[in-house]
């Protein structure tokens, strides 16, 4: 597998979900066809492998679907000589940006000694009429990992929460108010092993 520089794959924003599959054909590509995350089903919705470096798949629960889902985990693994510190500064960088337009914007860090993960969870909406139509809490988990033939990887996990429409206000409140025990429970969450296919 080729060692390539990462530029700035695994910082896009979920506002707007581009992986995609048809439903009676999504290959596993990550050996991870199911995520149990605090007692939910999370079921392989879509997956892409846009090169030989780069893996990507969402989950959603039973019943839910990518155009409205109301929760969303992801896991994004990439092969790179790029650094988890540099990779992280460049979300980070994205979202002082998106403060500039986005009032909701908010987010907060935070860096584990003893395993090298770093832990991003951040508060971000969308207006439409000057009113507020989607508000979304995500944490995003980054973890280096060894990859094939001596390779360097960074495996992002992570997980949305989303409200829409009429619910979007009150969700903006419940993200504030709950936003301390959702990134624990990322935090504590035991990373699925992942075996990349070619």
């Amino acid at each position: 597998m080729k060692r390539m520089k990462l530029k700035s794959i695994i910082t896009t924003f979920t506002l707007a979900v581009s992986v995609t599959a048809g439903a009676q054909n999504i290959s596993d590509l990550l050996s991870v066809p199911v995520i149990n995350f605090n007692s939910t089903n999370y079921k392989l919705s879509g997956a892409q492998h846009p090169r030989s470096d780069h893996y990507k798949q969402i989950y959603l629960p039973n019943n839910q679907k990518q155009s409205n889902f109301s929760s969303m985990i992801q896991i994004e693994v990439v092969y790179s000589e790029d650094s988890i510190e540099n990779i992280f500064q460049q979300k980070i960088n994205e979202l002082e940006a998106l403060k500039k337009q986005d009032k909701t914007c908010e987010y907060s860090i935070e860096k584990n000694a003893n395993t090298g993960e770093y832990l991003l969870n951040f508060i971000t909406s969308t207006e439409k009429n000057k009113k507020i139509s989607l508000v979304e809490w995500n944490a995003y988990r980054y973890k280096s990992i060894a990859g094939p033939n001596g390779t360097n990887g960074i495996m992002l996990f992570s997980i949305t929460k989303r409200a829409l429409g009429k619910n979007s206000t009150n969700f903006l409140t419940e993200s504030k108010n709950n936003r301390t025990s959702w990134t624990s429970e990322i935090s504590n969450f035991s990373l699925p092993t992942i075996k990349p296919k070619e």
